[in-house]
């Protein structure tokens, strides 16, 4: 059975983000409301359109039109190989799940968005951190990450823009991380 970690970010939010004057805490942007949708749409029809849909659970892996609209967003994407997801929590849980077996090596930034670490463990991998440093530009160090991959590490888990400084990795740094998650055949 899988033991993931007490999601702390979240239980914090819970009991404290609703009661504030300002919320600097948030990690999202401020939401629509139904009537701000509407009007961003800019279609008159849609509410007409949308009247007489059945509220179901719908396509489980998003409906084929949506799938294409976003497989069309890429070159040589096939629908079929879009799997769409409820958020980023449920698309990262399901790489983790398909990927990490008990005993892997699965290095993460840190700090990070808790999930990118505690799921990992949770599945039973060792998780070892990358730690981001201020004094660093919150930005990996190639050398610390060549040091704490091994022959069993499955996964190198980073996050761009990183959450929760916002620094971004740079396309030559991306690629270096990549040869070095070859090498070692992550």
């Amino acid at each position: 059975m899988v033991k993931v970690d007490e999601f702390l970010v979240e239980r914090w939010m819970n009991e404290y983000e609703h009661d504030v004057e300002v919320n600097m805490a948030e990690t999202c942007v401020q939401p629509f409301t139904l009537r701000e949708f509407l009007e961003f749409t800019d279609r008159p029809d849609f509410m007409d359109e949308i009247m007489d849909r059945q509220l179901t659970y719908g396509w489980i892996e998003g409906s084929p039109e949506l799938r294409e609209g976003i497989a069309g967003l890429y070159r040589d994407v096939d629908p079929g190989d879009v799997l769409v997801t409820g958020g980023a929590i449920e698309a990262n849980f399901n790489s983790f799940y398909s990927l990490v077996e008990p005993g892997d090596t699965v290095v993460s930034v840190y700090p990070a968005y808790q999930q990118l670490y505690s799921v990992p463990k949770g599945f039973g991998a060792n998780v070892k951190p990358l730690r981001l440093l201020p004094e660093k530009g919150w930005l990996p160090d190639m050398e610390e990450l060549k040091e704490l991959v091994d022959r069993k590490t499955k996964m190198i888990v980073v996050n761009n823009p990183h959450n929760p400084s916002g620094s971004l990795i740079d396309t030559p740094t991306l690629r270096a991380i990549c040869e070095v998650a070859e090498g070692v055949g992550a």
